[in-house]
């Protein structure tokens, strides 16, 4: 079966990275590190609040399999029509502009419903106060409460799990997607991506996800970062699609 959930950018991005015969340059400088640290401030929000636990969800349904730039041209539509709350979003299910705006965008079959379910289920799942109580705990407890928000939201998986946490203010998780992928595979010692299964089955293999992150946490901490701001730091390093480091104003909503 696809491991569609774990797709992580539209097919032409991802040749460019697995097919391409670039060798990718990865010593970091100053100047990467500001870069990265300013992309992270963009995505991390100043509190945990029930809305702001929301749009991260969202933001992190919307984001599977998609491209950045039509992720967030997706994400934009939904907040100027007001879909962007569960009782907006529970309203519309008479109308269905949700599913014509998703229309745009990668598997727009299925985050629909997705997000109707997650709306209705909103007050049950009391995912803010689960993430306000395990908020800078061990990376053990935070994996925890990622394997709980994989069972709980449908979609989620470890990478978009790991997004919504880490703009929630969580460091210790990754959200590993191909650049992530691709740089453990050339500079990390014992991982080795399956490629050919990434360009097969659409996605990133579970044990490489898993080695991937591992090594990743490790070599964050010989930089004497945390795993949440090198991923910033990597992903920015080689991948354009993120607004510049000038362009950051500190929240999600000023995109």
């Amino acid at each position: 079966m696809t491991n569609w959930q774990e797709v992580i950018q539209d097919t032409g991005s991802i040749d460019k990275i697995v097919n391409s015969k670039k060798t990718w340059n990865w010593d970091l400088t100053e100047d990467d590190w500001d870069r990265g640290r300013a992309a992270y401030a963009l995505e991390l929000h100043d509190s945990i609040t029930d809305q702001r636990v929301f749009e991260s969800i969202i933001y992190s349904i919307l984001s599977i399999g998609q491209a950045y730039d039509t992720h967030m041209h997706i994400y934009t539509n939904l907040k100027s029509h007001e879909l962007i709350t569960p009782e907006q979003i529970i309203k519309d299910k008479e109308t269905k502009v949700l599913e014509l705006l998703l229309k745009k965008g990668r598997f727009p079959n299925r985050k629909p419903g997705w997000i109707y379910e997650l709306a209705e289920r909103w007050e049950e799942l009391d995912f803010t106060k689960l993430l306000q109580d395990n908020l800078g705990k061990s990376r053990d407890d935070q994996v925890a409460v990622r394997k709980k928000i994989i069972t709980d939201v449908k979609g989620l998986q470890l990478k978009t799990a790991s997004l919504l946490m880490i703009q929630c203010g969580y460091t210790q998780v990754v959200p590993v997607d191909v650049w992530i992928a691709r740089y453990c595979d050339d500079m990390l010692e014992g991982v080795k991506v399956d490629w050919t299964y990434y360009k097969e089955r659409g996605g990133l293999r579970p044990k490489d996800i898993r080695a991937c992150e591992s090594a990743f946490v490790k070599k964050a901490e010989e930089y004497g970062a945390t795993p949440a701001l090198f991923n910033y730091v990597i992903w920015k390093k080689n991948a354009k699609a993120f607004p510049a480091a000038d362009a950051a104003q500190g929240r999600i909503e000023n995109y």
